[in-house]
């Protein structure tokens, strides 16, 4: 498997679909997401932007996308996990590590001194999976969503 960046919007948008098309909006990570945000988020003017805004990695192997990790500048000396998919097949299977790890050391290697993460506070797994890779939790905030209201847990992690 080889993590990669990711800067063309369609194969970006191709796998948004996919991801959602496996989980629904009712899965964890999707924060009761809908068509119509779906279809914003893969329009090529959001997904453009989104490319142009925050770093893109893709898991890929034997030229098919299995995962998606994406992340992004806070300020001079954070940056923020903005969200790490996985499609149904290659859960449990090192992809989200894989992504968590390209992603931890290419913020590192631009000079950020922490990172953070929120997710929701009911995603166990995800929780489990960032506090070991040495993810602290520093509180709980709601985020408000077209959907309703989804409490997270943020975490977050000193890089040097």
């Amino acid at each position: 498997m080889e993590v990669v960046s990711c800067e063309d919007w369609k194969e970006f948008a191709w796998f948004m679909r996919a991801a959602y098309s496996q989980g629904g909006p009712m899965a964890l990570g999707n924060s009761g997401a809908s068509e119509k945000v779906l279809d914003e988020l893969t329009s090529e003017k959001t997904a453009k932007y989104l490319l142009s805004k925050q770093k893109v990695l893709l898991a890929k192997q034997a030229g098919m996308t299995f995962g998606l990790a994406a992340w992004r500048k806070l300020d001079s000396e954070r940056a923020e996990i903005a969200g790490i998919l996985v499609l149904e097949p290659a859960k449990g299977k090192g992809v989200g590590s894989a992504l968590l790890e390209r992603a931890l050391k290419d913020v590192a290697a631009e000079g950020f001194q922490a990172i953070i993460v929120k997710t929701e506070a009911s995603n166990d797994v995800a929780l489990k999976f960032y506090q070991k890779f040495g993810f602290e939790e520093a509180g709980e905030l709601d985020e408000k969503l077209e959907s309703g209201t989804v409490r997270c847990t943020l975490l977050g992690k000193r890089l040097a």
